[in-house]
């Protein structure tokens, strides 16, 4: 079982497959650390948060999340669109952030692009209307409906 003291705001998850439970909300602690998401809870480890992952974050964090290919995606009030690599020891990447007008937003996936939708009208001063199609492996940023 896995157990917890995590506030009910926004919260979304992910898991990864791997053991793992990729939280995201508005929250500043798990289980009494200091944490802001995303943050990678250990499924066998009853919720216990994963030190391989820190998410003690002073200015990034992801309300919304989704797993993906070893990238965790996330998006945030007034933050742009991130991805936190495991790589990383869970930081965002520097090579990938889309400005983002309005956030959170919801993901889905395919071998090479994010579809990203949402209440948003802009991405990386592009407009999108609510939805777009991101490469995952680069910053290019141009929608990927026009161009793969």
């Amino acid at each position: 079982m896995v157990t917890g003291r995590l506030p009910s705001s926004s919260l979304t998850g992910a898991v990864d497959g791997a053991g793992g439970l990729y939280i995201g909300g508005n929250f500043s602690t798990v289980n009494g650390a200091t944490c802001r998401g995303p943050a990678r809870l250990l499924l066998i480890g009853n919720g216990t948060l994963d030190a391989t992952f820190p998410c003690n974050r002073a200015n990034v964090l992801a309300q919304t999340v989704a797993f993906d290919q070893g990238r965790v995606f996330g998006a945030a009030f007034n933050q742009p669109l991130r991805r936190f690599l495991q790589a990383l020891g869970g930081a965002a990447d520097p090579d990938w952030s889309a400005p983002v007008d309005v956030a959170p937003t919801r993901f889905a996936f395919d071998a090479s692009r994010v579809y990203v939708t949402g209440g948003f009208g802009q991405i990386s001063n592009v407009p999108r209307d609510g939805l777009a199609a991101l490469p995952v492996v680069d910053r290019q940023f141009l929608d990927g409906f026009e161009s793969p």
